[in-house]
């Protein structure tokens, strides 16, 4: 990991400044918008392009989206849209107007005629990682503006991008119009309540990066556990779908096929074609850790379960941004299989007794509530249809 970040800041203080430099010299094209995502098209970069086409923005904008499975979208792409790869982004970089990032960025300053927005893809829980502060020096003008969800957390990013409190612009995530649309939902079979659980990474092959001592795949349960777990969900007629992070080590993952019990890697939910946040809408509760996730659930106002088996060696390895991260949990500690057990059974039965503490978070991390958070993106980076 320390090599990698070594390698990155390397370039950046390189091969990147000249290429500041040049954008500097250059007229950008206000109608040209530059989406550059790190990883897979999907997330809030997804959802706000797809909005951009659904209100044909494509017949005033020029749209380029960079990612990593480009390719994928090159025969369906509609007028005046190109996918590329996130190298040839760099050329696209230096003609848009208008840059979104949501995973990673080009670390490339900000002419005076271009608008550049980091919407990132979580709220804060976990502590700013090292490869971030250390790839974002003092004055790096790669954004004229960074989303947070809230007042509240407007510091954190702050800090976390090292910009100054003015870039900070209040918002709400694209994806999260999802939850107040209507959504076909993913058939699981026979079930009378559904419950998401969703953790965050322990440790990454893909960065380099152990957030914690834990050796297992998922907190709470071991391999042993799996099968005596699914036989307890299949006798309360309740369903679990484990939707494992997209850079969690996979090396001890094997395929168990359980009837209640889903376990799905990041790469297999996206061979079923299934969106994390229509499948958030179908849930009847949410399992997770120390991933911002909950955040968004919390606009659905449905029971939430954590689970902190590990939280001393993830507060030691990672930590928390907050002095008091259980000040932000607003439903059951998770610290065993019986609490696990209880918390499924409770969601079973309709038992919720962490209402009020919904509320509570909810107004600290989601200043609106109201579902228009694309309209509020463009409004801010001036695209309009006029």
């Amino acid at each position: 990991m320390i090599t990698s970040i070594k390698v990155k800041v390397f370039i950046s203080n390189t091969f990147f400044v000249f290429i500041s430099f040049v954008n500097r010299l250059l007229k950008h094209n206000n109608n040209k918008i530059l989406f550059y995502i790190n990883l897979e098209f999907r997330d809030n970069t997804k959802v706000l392009y797809e909005y951009l086409i659904d209100n044909r923005y494509n017949e005033k904008y020029k749209i380029v989206c960079a990612c990593i499975d480009y390719k994928k979208y090159r025969d369906k792409e509609p007028k005046n849209v190109s996918f590329v790869s996130r190298y040839r982004a760099i050329i696209d970089f230096l003609s848009a107007g208008k840059i979104i990032y949501s995973i990673g960025h080009l670390p490339i300053k900000a002419a005076k005629d271009q608008d550049i927005i980091q919407m990132w893809h979580g709220a804060p829980m976990k502590d700013v990682d090292k490869g971030t502060l250390a790839t974002h020096p003092t004055g790096h003008g790669y954004y004229t503006k960074v989303l947070s969800t809230s007042e509240h957390f407007a510091q954190f990013w702050a800090r976390h991008f090292n910009v100054k409190r003015d870039t900070i612009f209040v918002c709400g995530y694209p994806r999260n119009e999802i939850l107040f649309n209507n959504t076909t939902k993913y058939d699981f079979g026979d079930y009378k309540k559904l419950i998401l659980w969703a953790p965050t990474f322990r440790k990454s092959s893909q960065i380099g990066v152990s957030d914690s001592n834990s050796n297992g795949l998922i907190p709470i349960l071991d391999k042993d556990d799996f099968v005596a777990f699914d036989a307890y969900l299949t006798s309360i007629g309740v369903k679990v779908i484990v939707k494992l992070h997209p850079i969690q080590d996979l090396s001890n993952y094997s395929l168990i096929e359980m009837n209640n019990l889903i376990l799905l890697s990041h790469r297999e939910f996206l061979q079923k074609g299934m969106d994390l946040y229509k499948l958030m809408k179908q849930c009847d509760a949410l399992i997770t850790d120390y991933s911002s996730i909950f955040y968004d659930f919390l606009l659905l106002d449905r029971p939430i379960g954590f689970t902190v088996d590990d939280v001393d060696s993830f507060n030691e390895n990672r930590g928390f941004w907050m002095k008091n991260p259980d000040l932000y949990k607003p439903g059951m500690k998770v610290k065993s299989i019986s609490d696990l057990m209880e918390f499924c059974r409770n969601v079973a039965e309709n038992i919720d007794n962490y209402k009020d503490e919904r509320k509570r978070v909810n107004t600290l991390a989601n200043d609106y509530t109201d579902g228009h958070y694309c309209d509020r993106i463009l409004k801010e980076m001036k695209i309009t249809k006029d």
